[in-house]
């Protein structure tokens, strides 16, 4: 069976898809026989192929993957895969295979630590670690590596001896796999660190430090996989670093600020700062640190090029350059320190370089004080605000564009969070913007990315200003309408955006610009095979529905022909955006028609519920690209296996089904549109009453399960979904009409308490966990004694309270005590003030 098998193997490779096709269909079968197993293992050691040598680890190891099907190979064979394998890997000169042998090995350790019965493999592996030659040693710790990276539970009685051994590796000053292999190591165990084995490993972390530099000089990608031992530690283990804190942080402006570094590495350094800041920001501020890590991160941004500028302008969403990284670590220290000193000690910085020659000083000046206006919002606008603005006019008027944008971004900012105070500076804000604004029409010399900040100052000071818009109405919306009309792609798309800030600012006073604005979207809702003017009609969906919020009874006469438009939008896009402004058209046309849209109700429901559940947009990237086909042999091989599943190994095998990927990516607009789904069907639920009484459970059910997604906005809209549709359900069960709410609303909550309750404790995310205290509150104030009886009493919350106060919550990071004298941020007191 070998000679066929390798052959079967190699016709996979031939660049012919009939041949691919029929070859799979070959290996299909071929798996389903049990003697492929012994086949497999004869290709290994015997095969002159290195591809079929691959193959053929990677199948074997798929073949034995959980314990089951382990224990279903006979014992003879499962001893001969033991005695050979060892062998197999030293003799292999391929680095690809070995890598896939070394999986294997893994896989057959971790069915066999349990009961002792490959003592071998251990011998084997300290003998390797300990051998003179470098390549022995580097076999040793890839086995240690490649197992610890899916047994780690059943490593756990081993280890102080493993410890042991990575303390050993880090010693190796000629192969510098075995320091990456060790550092690998001991990412891996993190999560099987109990109280026993901090300190022996805390006493490698200076050694593991040392291995991190020598791996920086000798290859970029073992040295960003290595770093993300010190941004796992601060995550999950923070405790084994506090005595290393300052030596970290050091470390970590050290790499970022080298020049001489690749950008990955730098970015990694910068992004362990992020993550450290969180976790550890009273020692940080007791330590003296802030501002060494200010200065460092500040020079960074004002190390920015032309370049840099335009990888940025490809994409704003991906931060591509450190100088990108070094900004979003400026937005996390404003977040997370003490305002007044934070602002003082940037202010120090940023004076000096808003006068510097140099245009991307200036550039910097005006990004730091941007990002840090959502932290320091009250500081700033009451104290340092007119300084501000004062430095922002003279950047608009800057002779570079970078700077001129860089302000604009910096407007804002400062207008989205420095109200109100900033609205009282509207007299000489807006003529100013006027004047950016007649610039982006002229000027074709503008980038794409000053357009954008140009538009995006606009939107935020108008949609702030409220009722303060209305004198520059008949100024702004010519503009804006003009713009429509004849200005590029983009230009129009960020118009119209900026019209629906107005709408929102002017209230009834923007109906004598209606009729006309609604004539200039409908030209633009028309289908396109062109990307871009799918995002246009995107934004002309997102600006209607802020008309029909805005404009209420007003806008009813469109209410059904919206309704028809959102539909026929559905029925024929897969765009995730183009659903997502449907999706908040209809919630937005649901205000106006409640009960009305009953005979539409099913439908929409339906769209949003698919979105729930898609996993699009989610997408694995293979270690080896050549395996990824191979993989998927797998996906119905156990169909019809009768044997019995040991549920004991399930919760171990997500580990080794994943171990061939690298990465997981999540497109953010497909989980923007399960967001935009979640708050749709909340609000339905809240504005269609009994009509919506049909879809409650399946909806509950789906938002249910999403309290549990990775990604944590998601977390967030799922919180307040669950939270408004029991509240919705509970509101109808006080009518008498409606008996079967008492009930259903008495299982949504005995559901929702216990699970919010846990989450507030647990969940590491601060936005998540405001949405959590947000709905106990709402819940707790309308429902009243009903949902604190779900929650079993008072106690549970004043506990909650009473550890948000003193910061313990998860997502609040270290658990240190919190004195009167402490200053906070001043997102840790708006998390208190909600808790109060």
């Amino acid at each position: 069976m070998a000679e066929q098998l390798e052959q079967t193997l190699l016709n996979l490779l031939v660049p012919d898809n009939d041949v691919i096709q029929q070859a799979t269909v070959e290996l299909k079968r071929m798996l389903q026989d049990p003697a492929v197993i012994p086949a497999l293992c004869q290709l290994l050691s015997a095969s002159s192929k290195p591809e079929v040598r691959q193959y053929a680890s990677v199948l074997l190891r798929r073949k034995i993957l959980k314990a089951n099907q382990w224990g279903a190979v006979p014992a003879n064979i499962c001893q001969d895969i033991r005695q050979n394998i060892l062998q197999v890997l030293v003799k292999e000169p391929e680095k690809s295979v070995r890598k896939s042998l070394t999986q294997l090995i893994a896989s057959v350790g971790k069915h066999d630590l349990p009961s002792n019965r490959w003592p071998e493999l251990f011998q084997f592996v300290n003998l390797s670690i300990l051998n003179n030659d470098p390549a022995q040693r580097e076999i040793g710790m890839s086995i240690v590596s490649a197992l610890s990276a899916i047994a780690f539970e059943q490593l756990k009685p081993h280890m102080r001896p493993l410890l042991s051994l990575c303390s050993s590796a880090l010693d190796d000053q000629q192969n510098h796999f075995v320091l990456h292999y060790a550092v690998l190591t001991m990412t891996n165990l993190i999560p099987a660190i109990g109280t026993d084995h901090l300190k022996p490993y805390q006493a490698i972390i200076p050694k593991v430090m040392n291995a991190i530099k020598t791996l920086i000089s000798a290859d970029v990608e073992m040295a960003v996989e290595s770093l993300e031992l010190l941004d796992e530690l601060a995550s999950c283990e923070v405790t084994i670093l506090t005595p290393f804190v300052k030596q970290v942080i050091q470390f970590a402006l050290e790499v970022s600020g080298n020049k001489d570094l690749d950008n990955e590495i730098s970015m990694k350094a910068l992004s362990f700062l992020i993550t450290l800041t969180k976790q550890k920001k009273k020692a940080i501020v007791k330590m003296n640190l802030v501002q060494p890590i200010l200065a460092a991160v500040f020079s960074i941004l004002c190390d920015a090029t032309a370049e840099d500028e335009a990888d940025e302008d490809e994409d704003e969403e991906v931060a591509k350059t450190p100088s990108s990284v070094a900004a979003q670590v400026i937005d996390c220290m404003a977040l997370n320190f003490p305002p007044e000193k934070f602002v003082s000690s940037l202010m120090k910085l940023v004076e000096p370089a808003l006068s510097n020659p140099d245009q991307f000083h200036r550039r910097a000046a005006y990004l730091a004080i941007a990002v840090a206006s959502e932290g320091c919002a009250d500081c700033m606008r009451t104290k340092h605000l007119k300084k501000l603005l004062q430095s922002v006019y003279a950047g608009m008027a800057d002779p570079s564009a970078e700077v001129r944008g860089s302000a604009m971004f910096a407007l804002g900012q400062f207008s989205d969070y420095l109200q109100p105070d900033i609205s009282k500076f509207s007299s000489e804000l807006l003529p100013l913007l006027f004047a950016c604004l007649a610039k982006t029409s002229h000027d074709s010399g503008m980038s794409r990315k000053d357009i954008i900040r140009t538009y995006y100052a606009v939107e935020m000071f108008c949609e702030n200003l409220g009722r303060d818009i209305l004198p520059y109405l008949g100024q702004l919306m010519p503009f804006l309408m003009n713009a429509v009309r004849s200005a590029p792609t983009e230009g129009k798309e960020l118009a119209i955006s900026a019209i629906g800030a107005t709408a929102s600012a002017a209230l009834e006073d923007f109906l004598p610009y209606f009729n006309d604005v609604i004539e200039l979207l409908k030209t633009n809702l028309v289908p396109s095979e062109d990307d871009k003017l799918d995002k246009l009609r995107t934004q002309a969906v997102d600006t209607l529905g802020i008309l029909a919020r805005t404009l209420g009874e007003h806008f009813r006469p469109l209410a059904n022909d919206c309704l028809t438009l959102g539909l026929n939008l559905l029925n024929s896009t897969e765009d995730p955006d183009l659903k997502r402004s449907a999706y908040g058209l209809f919630s937005a046309i649901s205000t106006l028609l409640k009960q009305e849209m009953s005979p539409h109700l099913g439908t929409i429901v339906g769209y949003m519920l698919e979105s729930l559940r898609s996993v699009e947009g989610l997408k694995a990237n293979f270690k080896d690209s050549n395996m990824e086909h191979v993989l998927h042999l797998f996906d119905n091989s156990n169909e019809n296996e009768e044997e019995e599943i040991d549920i004991s190994d399930e919760k171990d095998d997500f580990h080794t089904d994943v171990s061939e990927i690298k990465s997981v990516e999540v497109e953010n607009s497909y989980s923007e549109e399960k967001e935009d789904a979640l708050s749709s069907l909340a609000e339905l639920a809240s504005n269609t009453g009994s009509a919506f009484l049909p879809f409650v459970d399946e909806v509950y059910k789906e938002a249910f399960d999403l309290l549990d997604y990775p990604l944590g906005d998601v977390r967030k809209e799922a919180v307040l979904a669950v939270g408004q549709i029991c509240l919705a359900v509970y509101t109808l069960a006080q009518d008498p009409c409606y008996p079967n709410c008492v009930t259903i609303a008495s299982n949504m909550m005995s559901a929702i308490a216990p699970h919010l309750m846990e989450m507030v404790k647990e969940d590491e995310n601060r936005e998540v966990v405001m949405a959590i205290l947000d709905t106990l509150n709402n819940l707790l104030k309308e429902i009243k004694l009903p949902f604190l009886q779900a929650i079993g009493s008072a106690t549970p919350i004043i506990a909650v309270v009473k550890d948000a106060f003193q910061e313990k919550l998860k997502c609040q990071g270290e658990e240190e005590e919190v004195s009167e004298d402490d200053e906070q941020a001043e997102s840790d007191s708006i998390f208190c003030w909600i808790t109060s």
